[in-house]
């Protein structure tokens, strides 16, 4: 219903107005009336109208001076004149404004009503496609801020994308970070049909049930990537028990879960990591914790550092074994990881007590070396686009021994090959690759998932690597580098800003003055001016 503020200074002709516009029942909201274009101004400041109705001759301030500071400040409100027949100069001069229409005094009802008919339906239109275009808008930022979240979570994120982690609302103040990936166990719904009629409403419901909880006392980020997963990013400031906190959280969540809906999930929880750029990290070690389920089992917690321990194989006879195949898979020879792999397989056949426990052990070996695979982004390629859990599926279902050994000498021999072909094509260092990139092209975009792909590494694992060697992340270096030679060529030369923020890589002046300041306490005018 669109709002109408009528100005006249003679009241008769307000309340006429108003009660002629109360007759269209309802279709027109008056919030109030004033007599002189000041009072009006006031009024406008407080109801904020769609529309106004003004007489064009009143003291004090006219129609006419009126419109003009609308137009000025008020440019959404659309302006009705009214005026006498000798006032027609001062209507056109009103309408050349931009007035929508005028009425002559005295108004004629049907007039009116025609008028007023013709502007609601324009004002109908225009409300429509705002909240169209907000719906649109609206869809984008959400679009963003789920890109956003999940280039955190594989390290892919740029610069750019973290200065509009503000816009999309995502905000991360503390110091700790950790991720959780929850999983809908399936095997326990009690009817799968309800699952099959519209599986993406169990990720909703999950979604919903841990967002609920993270805002009772955490801050923290919930979205599904999947029908049956759910990823939880949670921010909370560094203290010695936290961690702890989180992983009871964790279990009450499950534990909850199980209560209320008769629905049980496991979660896999990433270590505590203490910068943004390690939360890829949090949530890789997540996956990896989560993929035990298929070994212990769902309705559970799985923490990286417990599955970390259960991955090493614990008998004594079979450790130098065990070392041997790691060596050999590290070294890339696929010919001796061949050998080993089915020397150790039938060691651990011969040395455990069920086929239940030989398989355990053989899917920990496996996800010891998938983790191996994360590292060195080899995953795609050593599975052939197969996920490790139908890998881990396949073991499980396994009865033979030499069913066993056949597929650990296929999986290992062909991950001992990549890692070969790998470690031939790169340099020994793949930090100096990095640095010297960086170094070379920092006026180019540059992001830590396409220096990880150029040193076949995975994005998390450089990052971790990055930091060991030089002490600061990877993001930090290479905005330190550019900002060392954008002071340089404020000094060197006379190029304006725009062009220097541009040929050290930053595409955005705001976001170059910003990070400057940031980083040398001025400006980078000022710097300029200082020596």
């Amino acid at each position: 219903m669109p709002k109408v503020l009528i100005v006249d200074d003679e009241s008769i002709f307000r309340k006429g107005l108003r009660h002629m516009i109360a007759e269209m029942q309802g279709e027109w909201k008056v919030v109030d009336e004033a007599e002189d274009g000041i009072e009006a101004l006031e009024k406008i400041e407080q109801h904020q109208p769609d529309f106004v109705i003004t007489d064009i001759m009143m003291p004090i301030m006219n129609g006419i001076e009126l419109q003009y500071i609308l137009k000025e400040k008020h440019a959404n409100i659309q302006v009705i004149v009214m005026s006498g027949y000798s006032d027609f100069e001062y209507v056109r001069e009103s309408l050349r404004m931009g007035a929508k229409d005028y009425l002559t005094k005295p108004i004629v009802r049907k007039e009116l009503y025609r008028i007023l008919d013709s502007l609601q339906s324009e004002w109908l239109s225009i409300k429509e496609q705002e909240t169209s275009k907000q719906m649109e808008e609206r869809q984008a930022r959400e679009r963003l801020r789920h890109h956003i979240l999940r280039g955190l979570m594989d390290g892919s994120i740029s610069h750019e994308e973290l200065d509009l982690m503000d816009y999309v609302g995502i905000q991360l103040p503390h110091a700790s970070y950790c991720c959780l990936l929850i999983n809908l166990d399936r095997e326990f719904i009690e009817d799968e049909r309800y699952f099959r009629v519209n599986p993406a409403l169990y990720s909703l419901f999950i979604s919903q049930f841990i967002q609920e909880s993270v805002e009772t006392g955490w801050t923290g980020y919930v979205f599904p990537i999947s029908d049956t997963k759910v990823v939880t990013l949670l921010n909370y400031e560094t203290t010695p028990e936290a961690y702890t906190h989180v992983t009871s959280w964790a279990k009450r969540i499950c534990k909850e879960m199980k209560n209320m809906s008769n629905v049980t999930i496991t979660i896999g929880l990433g270590a505590e990591v203490f910068d943004m750029e390690t939360i890829s990290q949090s949530y890789e070690e997540a996956e990896t914790a989560l993929l035990y389920r298929l070994v212990t089992g769902g309705d559970r917690i799985l923490t990286y550092a417990s599955v970390k321990g259960s991955k090493e194989v614990k008998m004594n006879t079979l450790t130098s074994d065990w070392a041997l195949l790691d060596k050999s898979i590290e070294d890339g020879d696929a010919v001796e990881t061949r050998l080993k792999t089915r020397k150790f397989v039938r060691k651990l056949c011969d040395a455990m007590t069920s086929p239940e426990m030989v398989q355990q052990q053989i899917c920990a070996m496996l996800l010891h070396f998938y983790e191996l695979a994360v590292r060195l982004n080899l995953v795609k390629e050593w599975l052939q686009h197969a996920e490790i859990k139908r890998v881990l599926e396949q073991i499980l279902s396994t009865t033979t021994m030499f069913e066993m050994v056949e597929t650990c000498e296929r999986l290992l021999g062909r991950l001992s090959e990549m890692v070969h072909q790998r470690n031939s094509s790169i340099e020994i260092n793949p930090i100096d690759t990095v640095v010297r990139y960086v170094d070379e092209h920092y006026s180019t975009p540059i992001t830590l998932s396409m220096m990880a792909d150029k040193v076949y590494l995975n994005p998390s694992y450089l990052s971790t690597l990055f930091k060991n060697k030089l002490g600061i992340t990877f993001v930090d270096y290479v905005t330190q580098r550019r900002i060392e030679e954008s002071k340089r060529l404020l000094l060197a030369s006379e190029k304006k800003i725009v062009d220097i923020a541009k040929a050290t890589g930053f595409t955005n002046l705001r976001h170059f003055n910003r990070v400057f300041r940031t980083l040398t306490g001025q400006t980078p005018g000022e710097y300029r001016d200082s020596v």
